[in-house]
Parts: C-alpha cells; sequence; structure tokens
C-alpha cells in the first residue's frame, strides 16, 4: 500500500514540476488540473497525517506488549518510519502546490496587463484617424468649398491619416509598445 501512495505521490511531484514550469503559459485545462491535484493532496495528507498518527501508536503499543517478538516490533517501527516518511513527503508536496497557486494570480495579472498594453497601442493607432474623420466629417461651408478638388481629396483623406498612422506607429514603436516581445513581463 505504501509503495503505490508513494508512487502517487511521485508522479503528482512530477506533475506539479511540469505546470510549474509552464506558469506563464497556464490554461484553462492546466488550472483545472491544478486545482484537482491541489484537493487530492490536501486530503491525501490529512488521511496519511491521521494514519502516521495511528501506525506510530501502534509501534508504541506493540513494544510494551507483553510477550513482544524483536523482530515483530522492528518491523512495526519500520513500517511507522515509512509512514511518517510518506506524511513528510506529502506535507511537502501539499507546501509546493500552495506555492504555486500562490503564483498564479501575479501570473494573470501580468497577462492581463499585456493585453491592456495591447489594447492601448491599438487605440493609440487609430485615434489620430478617428480626429480627422470626426473633424473633415463636419459640414463647415468654408471646408466645402475649399476642398473641392482631386489634389484636395487625396492630400487630406489619404496622405495625411497615412502620415498620421505612420507617425503614431512610429512614436510607439519607439517607446516600446510596438515590435517588443512581452520578456518584460516574464519576472
Amino acid at each position: 500500500m505504501l509503495s503505490t501512495i508513494d508512487e502517487s505521490v511521485t508522479q503528482a511531484r512530477a506533475q506539479l514540476y511540469t505546470l510549474e514550469e509552464s506558469l506563464d503559459g497556464l490554461t484553462t485545462a492546466d488550472l483545472n488540473s491544478l486545482r484537482s491535484l491541489r484537493r487530492r493532496v490536501q486530503k491525501a495528507s490529512v488521511h496519511t497525517s491521521r494514519y502516521y498518527t495511528a501506525a506510530r501508536s501502534a509501534a508504541v503499543s506493540v513494544e510494551v506488549m507483553p510477550g513482544k517478538d524483536a523482530e515483530s516490533v522492528s518491523l512495526v517501527k519500520e513500517y511507522a518510519d515509512r509512514v511518517e516518511d510518506l506524511a513528510h513527503q506529502l506535507e511537502s508536496l501539499a507546501e509546493l502546490v500552495r506555492a504555486i497557486d500562490s503564483e498564479i494570480p501575479a501570473i494573470l495579472a501580468r497577462k492581463q496587463s499585456r493585453r491592456i498594453d495591447q489594447l492601448t497601442a491599438i487605440s493609440a493607432v487609430f485615434l489620430p484617424i478617428t480626429f480627422l474623420t470626426g473633424f473633415f466629417g463636419m459640414n463647415f461651408q468654408w471646408m466645402i468649398e475649399a476642398l473641392g478638388s482631386r489634389e484636395a481629396f487625396l492630400a487630406l483623406a489619404v496622405a495625411l491619416p497615412t502620415a498620421m498612422i505612420t507617425v503614431t506607429v512610429m512614436l510607439l514603436m519607439r517607446e516600446g509598445f510596438i515590435g517588443q516581445r512581452s520578456s518584460n513581463y516574464s519576472n
């Protein structure tokens, strides 16, 4: 029984290390897996702790029992020691689960921050065009009379928005909002 539990603890530890290595790329399935693993580890830790207490009590009881066999006492103590070791392994595994679990809100905040930065950059690119559309969409009599040629249309409707987008993108690239990998968010 203990070897089966020990194997399960080893598999759970491997699964946790795998999740820990890929924390920045966690998916919903990974989070659900972590929740399930956390519940299993906590439940096993509580049960193993109780079982360890019972095994240790049994070892003490066998030791003070009249007509005891030295080999039997040794085997019961060895068994209690193995259960204690397992209880400590499960407790360290539960600590690891809690540590990983505490990192998740920070990771989600970094992901949200990246998305907000992306939306900000997109908004900054389209803001000048929105201004031009609003301004030239007004029906001022002087504007209607002054801008009647094809050259004025090409300059104001094509060249000016293109220039504004180009300048905005260049400014955003210079400030690091565009073209920069999100490496500054990984720590």
